[in-house]
Formats: structure tokens, C-alpha cells, sequence
């Protein structure tokens, strides 16, 4: 994983405009798209038209950029190239604050920021206007050329570090220092400059370059420290008879967890250890337990269950664990596969399938001990749902037919027979919630590296109740035919989501990552509600109360699932209502005390009794750099406060590519509404290719069809809870291709900014939908006076007056499209790389190549630029095989 990632990148500023005063600039890359503000009418300060910012006269000045808030487990790191006056005392001040205001004074409410002199001294200042200094004397060397500064605040740990970039090496002057600062929290919602009032020509004193990294949360835990040989445990060789490995693996694994300064465990490389047991009941039989400091190193072995109702390991109350090196699969395999030969809709509601060779047959036992279900996958894509068919097909019983290899299945729903036909691939799922592959509980600081799964039973990688848990560089992808070489090609992979978090403190960071083919949501973090367990007689602020397990069955409430200070919401599960809020004052498992006595409570465990929402859980998540595609659902499933999802690239899937919607309805809550989510940089497409998708009406049905879905609840009444709303959206630079009916929707929706996107061609599915049913932007409900919809690129196809529709009608928005320039590419060498650039306002074109221009065979070039701002980069390695190479762009 890159030191330094561009999707971090959400300001960006080199001031390469013409000279004049800076709020008529226009920034790189600005999240907010409010450019710059001045602090006040006499605080000026200019670009120079020489990519500088600094003070039009001798007076100063101060001019500030607004940021979305860092949240309270996230860190901002903003970098500035600085020029001052040798041997002076004059300075430039930058940092952050809550408001647009000096940093000087109180009421910026600033802290961390930094003064940098010419003379070489230092101050970082860690409390409001300049509360709290601490002064380093000669801290950096100033010889009259620029130097670059760094200033990292962490809101995590309350700290902040300043540092002298050198060769893209930070070299430190303040080191975590503790923050001092009287304002309870800097949200960091401004990044302030300062210029004072000096002696000097503002051509002596100036600012270029620069840019503020944003991330929610800490980084993963990627590397620890490296063990004495003592504590390296060696699991050693497998049984030779094939019998399960379950007691060899189990035994190193506490005598690692019994080492207290830090330990490895080593699985010998090239070997494959059996995972099985006779159990009937989901569970994740390998266990680790109060660990800290562990590298599990499976040094490229492979894990075979054998038993489809299990998963493999498990970590409980660990701290500071790396998993990595593992690669998974079955056999038996947990799911079947097979092709239609009959519908049977004219005699009864069931159709008749032949199971491919070598997978397993419908009848082992396994298959009939849970909730059938199954569905059809597209033939020519592995892991993709097959276009205008059902998410999920639900079943009453599968039964033998006099051919010993095609069984007969009765569907639940009648009206679903007439989306299939003869021909078609059927896959039935043996699903056990609770037997995951990786999973964590009550943990913190868990990273899943370099894994590979090729099936699973539940879900590939779950948190449960755990704070900073990664998965880093993990694959889940189609696993060899079962039967050999010549056999059917396997057509999905795990059974459920390809990461679950549920009631996560501090959500995950996902980086790298490769899934395909998952029968649930590709990525999932999500908040459960607590439930009143007690009859409520009257007035109290104390409560019995009950919550979910890793499986989903309800339980009492453990420790560590909820802490003192949460805050929560109280909904009420008849109207969709949120009726009071509150804060935990005592936890007593499973006994919880709350800041005032609650009222008009309905106990017990149905989703139409009362619900408790804990809005301090699952924050912060990160999904960065990874190909997510052809997968049942939605590609991720963003129901999270302060969240970045940036590079990514989602296509394939059955519903949503992004759906940041909390699912309120009162068949099951299971999510709030999200808050500061950041979408930028992402290649969405080609999603919605279900029956639901196609079908659903808007809006009383979730509106599947989208790439991006924003909205409160799946269904028209919406049951929009009073004091909780989805705000604070950042919709920059993504590129949206093969689109149906709708790229990106929006319901009960506030403060979203919709901007610099590229929206492609719309997709017809084939002749199922309509051009005419198509729009850009479907809007419901949402505050119009707070949505920013701008320079924005689409087809020219879709008139603007026909691509925004709100409450069902089209509407035309000033200033949300317009029209692509053809850019002009550039090329760098750099060492044995080239890296060609090219400028444009949304990431609305690709590289393509050729060998030659006599008769030139264009080609797409396969590394997908990276976008940032305005700015296309693609880094490919030198071409020296070839006497010339020409490139040029193509419109998505």
C-alpha cells in the first residue's frame, strides 16, 4: 500500500490562475466548492499569477477554505511551500479552525496551527488564537528557498505533529505533541492562512502548493514489530491422513496468545491444513482470544473445510493482530450450481434443474437445514446475476426427479417463474450466518493482509463490536471447478458479504482489495438496534436491554457493545419516529443507565417495538483502491458517519454500486443515517441489472436501479425520523458509466454537493428499459436550498431540461452540466516510468494507445488514470521494447 494515496487529496491548490484577489481562484481539487473566503473586507490576500498566494500590500491578511469536518477519530494533514525573508522575523501562519476568522484571534477557535519565521524559529500553537505556545528556535534552515511544511492534526489522539518535507520524506519537528486546546474538539472545518502586517514586499513572502489530506480514522495496522526467534511457534506439518487440523492449529495458537511482548505463528508454506468437525451449527472453530501484538502468519498455506457449516478463525478482546497469507476453499463446496430444463409454471410453481458435474448434489443434508434460496447467474460473467432476474428466489423444498442429477424446486412466490427459462444457471446457496471465514469480536486493530478466499459459507470478513478493523490487499475470487480442468466453471464465490461489520466502534478501512462474485453486499458496515428487554411500569432511566449476536439471534447486552458517553437515538418501530435522545451515563451488562428517564417505551425484541439506535458506533470507515464487481446486491453499502470512499471501482452489481441509505423500514432496521460522506475519484458501472432494478416504481420501491443511492427508507412512507438526517455528501469526480434509468438518486437528503462528475451514455438493458425513462439525477424529498448540483459532464444525448428529476417531474438546474473539452495530454519521464497527464473538469476520458499512425490499432490502455481534482495521471513503465508508442484519449 502507497505511503501516499491521491484519493486522500481533498484540497488542492497551486495557485496557477491569473493574478488578482484569491476568492477569484479556482482550486484544483475543493470538496466543499466554495474556493476561498476572505476573512474580512481589509484582510485581502492575491495570487500573483505565478502560482503564489501571499498579501497584496505590507498590511497582511488572512483568507481561509472550508473543509468537511474531520469527525472525532480522523486526522488532516495539510502541506504548504513556504518562502519568507532570510534572518527575519516575519512569518506565514497556516492551520485549522472551526471558523473562517484570523488564527490569531480567539474566535477562529483555531488550534493546531502553525507560525513559520524567517529566521528559522517555529511556533505551533495548540490552543485557540495563540493559547498554548510552544517555540522551537532555529527549528529548519532558511537559505531564501522554499521549503515545504507539513501540519498533521489528529483528533484520534488529540495531537498534532509539524515536520520539514524534504524529497517527499517528512523529517519531524514537533512529534505528537498533545493538544491543550480549551475548545472541546476542533472539527477542522476551515484551513486558515495568515499573512501579518510586515516591512517587507509581499514577492518576498509567499505560499504555493497546497494541499490537505483527509482520512476518518487511523491508519491500518500494517507491519509490527519483529518477534524474538522465541516467540516465533511453528504450527508444523498438517495430519497426513487427512483428518481435521483443528486441534494442531488451536494448540499453538494459545500457547502464542499466553506470550506477552509480541509473538509470531507460522504455518508452514505449500501445506494445506483441514478444517472440519462433525458439528451441524454455524461456527468458526480456530480461535485466538486476548492477543496483542500477534503476527498469524499463514506464510501461503492453504485452508480446506470440509464441513460447509463452518467458517475458519476467530479473534476475541485481541488487540494489535495481523492475519495474512492464508488462502481458503470447500469441499464439499457450500453452494450448487446447475442449468434450467423445464420451467413447470403451467402445472405448478416450481421448475426442474440439472446440477453441473462435480458439484454437490441438492439432497446432502446440509442443503435442507436452513432458509432455501438461490439465484440465477449470467452465463458469460462469473459472480454477475443474470440481467431481469430476481435478487433472491426463495423456495418451500427441492425435491429428486426420476434423473438422479436434476431435482425439482418449488419457488414461495409464483410470480417469479416467469423470469426464468430454459437454459439458465441456477445457484443454490447453503448459507450458515455466523460460520465467517476471518472475523473479529469485540477487537481492536485487526488487519486481514493478503488474503485469499475463494468461497465461504457466510461472509468472507465480519467485525463484530470492534474498532480498526482492516482488510488490506485481500481477494475473494473464483476458485477452481470442482470438477477438474474440463469441468463447469464455478459462478460465484462466498455466500454472503465480502466484509460485514456490525456495530463497529470505529468503522473499517478496506484498501486494495479484489471481490467479486458475493451472494450479499460486497462491503457492509452497519448498526443494529438495542431493544428494551423489560416491561416499562414508569418513569426510569435504567434498563435491561438486548442486542444481536454475530449470527443475528438476539441476546442479552455484553460488555464492550455499548460505552459511557454514546449517544442515542430512541425510534419508534409502529411510525418510523424518533421520539427522544439521549447518553449513556452507566454500563452494567446488560443493564445500561441513560442521562434522563425515558418515557413511552414499548419493550421486546420485534422491530415494532421501541429501538435504540447508537449513533457513536460505526464511524469512520475507509474504502480506498479497490475493484469491486459482479456481485448479488450493492457494491458498498456506505451507512456510516464520516466516511471516505475514494479510487474505487464498483461494476456488475445486481443493485446499487453505492448505497448510502440506512434501510429504515419496519421489516428490520439496521443502519442510521449517514453524515459527511466523502465520494470522489470512484468508476461506477454497469449496476442495477436485476428484476428489481428494472421494475421497482419510484418511489415507492428502493430505487435499485442507481449507482448511487442516498435515501432514508425503502419505501415511499419513508418513515423519516425528526432529528436525523443524511447530510454532508460529497458526490466529486466520479466517473458514472452504463447507467439505467437513473446514475445517482437521492431521498431525504440535505447539504449534498453534486460535482465535477461525468455521467456516460445511459444503457437501454437490452431493450428492457426506455431512453425515455432515464434521467441523471432522481430526487425525492430533499432540502433543494442545501443541494449543490455543478460543472457536471453528461451525453449530449439527454437534454438538460430532461436529465434532473425532482418529486417526479424534470427540473433544470443553472449551471449543473456542461460541456467536455478535448484535453491535451503531457508527457513526463521519470526514471524508467512515464507518466502522461492531461487536465480536465471531470475524469471523463481514458488512455488509449497504438504501435503506429500508418494504420493505427488503438487500444485502451489498461491502468486506469488516476483522478484527483482536475488532474488524469496514468503511470506505466517505459516502453523500450518498441521503436515508438503513440496515445491519445477516448471519451468513456
Amino acid at each position: 500500500m502507497a505511503n501516499r494515496t491521491p484519493a486522500e487529496i481533498i484540497f488542492q491548490d497551486s495557485f496557477a490562475q491569473t493574478a488578482g484577489s484569491v476568492t477569484n481562484s479556482i482550486p484544483a481539487l475543493d470538496v466543499e466548492g466554495n474556493g476561498w473566503q476572505i476573512t474580512a473586507p481589509d484582510s485581502g490576500l492575491v495570487t500573483d499569477g505565478q502560482g503564489h498566494l501571499s498579501a497584496a500590500t505590507t498590511n497582511g491578511g488572512a483568507a481561509g477554505i472550508q473543509l468537511i469536518p474531520i469527525g472525532p477519530h480522523g486526522f488532516m494533514t495539510v502541506t504548504a511551500t513556504v518562502h519568507l525573508p532570510t534572518n527575519s522575523a516575519e512569518w506565514i501562519g497556516f492551520g485549522f479552525g472551526n471558523t473562517n476568522q484570523f488564527l490569531a484571534s480567539d474566535a477562529s477557535q483555531s488550534g493546531p496551527w502553525v507560525k513559520v519565521q524567517g529566521d528559522g524559529a517555529i511556533t505551533l500553537y495548540g490552543g485557540t488564537g495563540t493559547n498554548n505556545p510552544i517555540q522551537v528556535p532555529g527549528a529548519y534552515t532558511n537559505t531564501g528557498s522554499p521549503i515545504e511544511f507539513a501540519l498533521i492534526y489528529n483528533a484520534f489522539t488529540s495531537a498534532t505533529s509539524v515536520g520539514m518535507v524534504l524529497n517527499g520524506t517528512t523529517n519531524i519537528i514537533f512529534d505528537s505533541v498533545p493538544l491543550t486546546n480549551t475548545v472541546k474538539a476542533v472539527t477542522a472545518r476551515y484551513l486558515n492562512f495568515q499573512f501579518p502586517t510586515n516591512t517587507s514586499t509581499p514577492d518576498t513572502r509567499w505560499v504555493s502548493d497546497v494541499a490537505v489530506d483527509w482520512f476518518p480514522r487511523p491508519r491500518p495496522l500494517l507491519t509490527l514489530p519483529t518477534p524474538p526467534p522465541e516467540n516465533i511457534v511453528f504450527v508444523g506439518d498438517p495430519n497426513t491422513n487427512g483428518d481435521s487440523d483443528i486441534t494442531l492449529i488451536q494448540n499453538k495458537l494459545d500457547k502464542v496468545a499466553a506470550i506477552t511482548n509480541g509473538a509470531e505463528i507460522r504455518f508452514q508454506a505449500g501445506a494445506t491444513y483441514v478444517i472440519t468437525n462433525d458439528s451441524t451449527e454455524p461456527g468458526v472453530p480456530v480461535l485466538l482470544q486476548y492477543a496483542t501484538n500477534v503476527l498469524v502468519n499463514g506464510n501461503g498455506c492453504k485452508i480446506l473445510i470440509k464441513n460447509p457449516h463452518l467458517g475458519f478463525f476467530d479473534l476475541y478482546q485481541c488487540q494489535n493482530v495481523i492475519v495474512q497469507g492464508f488462502t481458503v476453499d470447500y469441499d464439499p463446496l457450500p453452494f450448487t450450481q446447475g442449468v434450467v430444463t423445464t420451467n413447470l409454471s403451467d402445472t405448478e410453481d416450481a421448475f426442474e434443474y440439472r446440477v453441473d458435474s462435480g458439484y454437490p448434489l441438492p439432497s446432502r443434508a446440509y442443503f435442507s437445514e436452513i432458509a432455501q434460496w438461490g439465484t440465477f447467474m449470467d452465463p458469460t460473467r462469473p459472480g454477475r446475476l443474470a440481467d431481469n432476474h430476481s435478487t433472491i428466489y426463495d423456495f418451500d423444498c427441492v425435491t429428486n426427479t426420476t434423473e438422479s442429477d436434476v431435482f425439482k424446486v418449488k419457488l414461495k412466490n409464483r410470480s417469479k417463474l416467469s423470469t426464468i427459462h430454459a437454459g439458465d444457471i441456477w445457484c443454490q446457496l447453503a448459507r450458515f450466518n455466523g460460520a465467517t471465514l476471518f472475523r473479529a469480536r469485540f477487537s481492536s486493530q485487526i488487519t486481514f493482509l493478503n488474503l485469499t478466499n475463494y468461497t465461504g459459507a457466510a461472509a468472507a470478513f465480519a467485525g463484530n463490536a470492534s474498532s480498526l478493523v482492516n482488510e488490506i490487499n485481500c481477494q475473494i475470487v473464483i476458485g477452481p471447478s470442482p470438477g477438474g480442468t474440463n469441468g463447469k466453471p464455478r459462478v460465484k464465490t462466498t455466500n454472503a458479504d465480502g466484509g460485514l461489520f456490525g456495530n463497529p466502534r470505529i468503522g473499517p478501512w478496506v484498501e486494495g482489495c479484489n471481490f467479486i462474485g458475493l451472494s450479499d453486499d460486497v462491503a457492509n458496515a452497519n448498526t443494529l438496534p438495542l431493544f428494551f428487554a423489560d416491561p416499562v411500569t414508569g418513569p426510569t432511566n435504567r434498563f435491561f436491554l438486548k442486542t444481536y449476536d454475530p449470527g443475528g439471534t438476539i441476546t442479552d447486552l455484553v460488555d464492550g457493545e455499548v460505552e459511557v458517553g454514546d449517544d442515542v437515538f430512541l425510534y419508534n418501530g409502529t411510525d418510523g419516529a424518533v421520539f427522544d435522545h439521549a447518553t449513556i451515563t452507566a454500563v452494567n451488562p446488560p443493564y445500561c443507565t441513560f442521562d434522563h428517564d425515558l418515557t413511552n417505551i414499548f419493550s421486546g425484541t420485534d422491530t415494532t417495538n421501541t429501538c435504540i439506535f447508537d449513533n457513536s458506533l460505526n464511524t469512520s470507515a475507509v474504502y480506498l483502491n479497490n475493484q469491486f464487481s459482479n456481485s448479488r446486491i450493492h457494491g458498498i453499502y456506505c451507512r456510516a458517519n464520516n466516511i471516505l470512499i475514494a479510487h474505487n471501482f464498483i461494476t456488475g452489481m445486481g443493485s446499487s454500486a453505492i448505497a448510502a441509505h440506512p434501510a429504515l423500514s419496519l421489516a428490520g432496521p439496521n443502519s442510521f443515517a449517514p453524515t459527511n460522506c466523502i465520494i470522489m475519484d470512484n468508476v461506477l458501472a454497469d449496476g442495477g441489472c436485476s428484476y428489481e432494478a428494472i421494475n421497482n416504481v419510484d418511489p415507492t420501491d428502493e430505487p435499485v436501479w442507481a449507482l448511487l443511492q442516498l435515501h432514508k427508507a425503502i419505501a415511499t412512507t419513508d418513515y423519516v425520523p425528526a432529528g436525523a438526517e443524511i447530510s454532508g455528501i460529497r458526490i466529486l469526480n466520479n466517473a458514472f458509466l452504463q447507467w439505467r434509468r437513473g446514475a445517482i438518486t437521492l431521498h431525504n437528503v440535505s447539504d449534498a454537493n453534486i460535482i465535477g462528475n461525468y455521467f456516460s451514455l445511459p444503457m437501454t438493458n437490452n431493450g428492457l428499459t426506455s431512453l425515455d425513462y432515464h434521467v441523471v439525477a432522481d430526487l425525492w424529498a430533499c432540502d433543494y436550498s442545501t443541494l449543490r448540483f455543478e460543472n457536471n459532464v453528461k451525453s449530449t444525448l439527454m437534454p438538460d431540461g430532461r436529465a434532473i428529476s425532482a418529486e417526479d417531474y424534470y427540473t433544470n438546474i443553472p449551471g449543473a452540466f456542461q460541456p467536455l473539452d478535448q484535453p491535451q495530454l503531457k508527457l513526463m519521464k521519470a526514471s524508467d516510468r512515464t507518466i502522461i497527464n492531461w487536465d480536465s473538469h471531470t475524469p471523463a476520458f481514458v488512455l488509449q494507445q497504438a504501435e503506429d499512425l500508418t494504420a493505427p490499432n488503438w487500444f485502451d490502455v489498461t491502468t486506469d488514470p488516476d483522478v484527483y481534482g482536475n488532474s488524469n495521471a496514468v503511470d506505466l513503465p517505459f516502453a523500450r521494447d518498441v521503436p515508438a508508442r503513440f496515445y491519445r484519449t477516448r471519451q468513456r
